[in-house]
């Protein structure tokens, strides 16, 4: 994706943005319902903008997969979703 992460040109997926931020950098989430599975292997701070700001992941997947020290998620809505053969949740911390 080609969008600079600009708040005039944002990144298209949450986890553009999270791949593109620096180490302990911030990503900020607007408002809306993101239909995607995020993985965080770095350091950084995960802000929504309150209970409109949504992940909202395919069925049978994580919401947020975290695999670093130092992550803060805070602001935001996350659903999880299972078929009924396994256990999914909204945050997994490794």
């Amino acid at each position: 994706e080609g969008n600079p992460g600009t708040s005039g040109s944002p990144k298209l997926t949450i986890q553009a943005a999270v791949d593109a931020v620096n180490s302990a950098g911030t990503v900020n989430v607007a408002a809306g319902t993101y239909a995607e599975t995020v993985t965080i292997n770095k350091a950084l701070t995960l802000q929504g903008a309150g209970a409109t700001t949504i992940i909202n992941p395919a069925i049978d997947t994580d919401g947020i997969d975290i695999t670093a020290d130092n992550v803060t998620v805070k602001d935001l809505k996350i659903t999880s979703s299972s078929s009924g053969t396994d256990s999914y949740i909204a945050i997994n911390i490794h």
